[in-house]
């Protein structure tokens, strides 16, 4: 009786720890799948998850897993090309909001638009310089200096943009963008007065005066960009972004003459920009 009871305890312990080990064993594998790729695991995301955007035990995604992607954005901005040259304007600002929904069936692209405005600083005495004869090729020194009076450029700009957004590491989202679309210029009331000396057919110089200012109005022109943006997720739905933006922008103007004869010219130009800013988004 000692030993057949001794068997029969046997089968029924083995038969728990046979039971136990079915449960055990599931939940384990459970456990470690769900956890590898995110928070301290340290590698990436897993394709068919969707983590929780933010927190310190999660890893962020930004606009993966999100319907909208929208917010804010300021910085300064550096202009090159015509605006540094032609229009001594070198320095100003921009603001900018955007929008994003994430284009359907995939989790790192978006399609939205970008409103914003572009500052920029004119730099009177650089704008006399370049009217000064002495500093254009092709003509005689005059002793008449020049005189003019600057004011600042306002373009405003509406754009489709294309936005890939990209989360190698914990909390930090890698966002390229891609945008382009409409510009309104605001053209400001520049006006000058400068001379210079003209060789005539005996070969002799004769001092002409020259005087214009800008038509102070409205144009349209074309604007696009290209940037990146570096974003850490502050929360499940706020992150905050610092990047860097070049731009092009594209427009024409009129000038209007009184001296030496009354006339009305077009003027293209060109401005090269590039704007270092900071900003907020927010994912729904």
């Amino acid at each position: 009786m000692k030993i057949r009871y001794n068997n029969k305890m046997k089968k029924i312990l083995i038969t728990l720890v046979g039971l136990l080990m079915s449960v055990y064993i599931p939940v384990q594998a459970n456990d470690i799948d769900s956890t590898a790729n995110f928070g301290g695991g340290g590698g990436r995301g897993r394709v068919n998850q969707v983590p929780k955007h933010g927190g310190w035990l999660n890893r962020a995604n930004g606009i993966e897993g999100r319907k909208v992607n929208f917010g804010f954005q300021v910085g300064g901005a550096l202009a090159m090309i015509d605006a540094a040259n032609k229009e001594a304007c070198n320095f100003g600002g921009k603001v900018s909001v955007f929008i994003h929904g994430i284009v359907p069936r995939t989790n790192t692209f978006a399609i939205g638009v970008e409103l914003g405005a572009y500052y920029l600083l004119s730099n009177e005495s650089k704008y006399i310089d370049k009217l000064t004869s002495s500093s254009r090729e092709g003509t005689a020194s005059s002793t008449k200096e020049p005189v003019a009076s600057v004011n600042n450029w306002l373009l405003p700009t509406g754009q489709l943009s294309f936005m890939g957004n990209f989360h190698p590491y914990q909390r930090i989202n890698i966002q390229i963008k891609l945008n382009i679309g409409a510009l309104l210029v605001m053209v400001p009331l520049n006006e000058a007065t400068y001379y210079q000396k003209n060789i005539q057919a005996d070969g002799s110089y004769l001092e002409a005066e020259y005087k214009f200012s800008y038509k102070n109005d409205m144009r349209l022109g074309l604007s696009a960009g290209i940037g990146t943006d570096l974003l850490y997720a502050m929360s499940n739905h706020s992150e905050f972004k610092v990047g860097i933006d070049w731009s092009y922008l594209r427009f024409s103007y009129l000038k209007d003459w009184t001296l030496p004869e009354v006339q009305t010219t077009k003027e293209l130009t060109q401005f090269g920009i590039f704007d270092l800013h900071i900003g907020f988004a927010f994912n729904f």
